[in-house]
């Protein structure tokens, strides 16, 4: 205050009372919040908080926001639980997905699968349930976990499908190579048989990283690495 304020303000205002500073200061934390939801709704998005206390004034203005469209009827109960819940400590680690990632995978409208597969699991809930954050965060993070798993096991039957490519390459190349050793057969292989198995294993190779990037860049291998990177 002694940076931006004025020594007449400064004096008036250590000469009231502390309950009227206390209210003063909530004021002026809850004062610049119409400007913050002015923006966020001209920019159909959401802000980023970088101090706690911003944040924590935020969630009181939007929960009370949330409370009255969800009255008007313009807000289901089960859509409020899911964001709320999104926002628990249990969830934390979503945060280390990176912004330029969320904006792609946001143009590529992937998150509208995963978006009605949590909403699924709220409605499963009972609407008694829906005010338990911790309920509901809890559902969202067995759903995520079997969202995850299923991106690991698809990982995986692309692991093993070229494992058995890179096998049947593996002994064509060796075939080959045998029948360049024996001098009867060498006529038949010709120079560039040998190198047939090579090229075909490159071959596979890109096509094997290329299917393995493209399954890390879904959004589904976007949680899977941030979850890691998490734990």
């Amino acid at each position: 205050m002694e940076t931006w304020r004025s020594a007449g303000w400064l004096a008036e205002y250590r000469s009231l009372p502390p309950p009227v500073r206390i209210l003063n200061g909530v004021l002026e934390r809850l004062a610049p919040q119409y400007h913050l939801l002015e923006n966020a709704e001209e920019l159909a998005s959401h802000p980023l908080l970088s101090l706690e206390q911003h944040a924590h004034y935020y969630r009181l203005i939007s929960g009370t926001n949330s409370a009255r469209l969800e009255g008007l009827g313009l807000l289901r109960a089960e859509t409020r639980a899911l964001v709320d819940a999104l926002g628990s400590q249990r969830l934390k680690w979503l945060s280390a997905v990176d912004t330029d990632t969320l904006l792609e995978l946001r143009r590529r409208n992937e998150h509208a699968a995963l978006r009605k597969r949590l909403q699924s699991a709220v409605t499963q809930l009972h609407e008694s349930q829906w005010k338990d954050v911790d309920r509901v965060a809890t559902e969202i993070c067995h759903e995520l976990s079997d969202a995850i798993a299923e991106y690991d096991r698809d990982l995986k039957r692309v692991r093993a499908r070229y494992k058995r490519v890179h096998g049947q390459t593996a002994t064509m190349g060796l075939a080959a190579a045998g029948a360049a050793l024996i001098p009867s057969l060498a006529p038949f292989v010709g120079v560039a048989a040998p190198l047939a198995p090579a090229t075909k294993y490159v071959w596979d190779k890109i096509g094997e990283r290329a299917e393995k990037r493209a399954a890390t860049r879904s959004l589904l291998g976007v949680l899977a690495v941030a979850r890691t990177r998490r734990s």
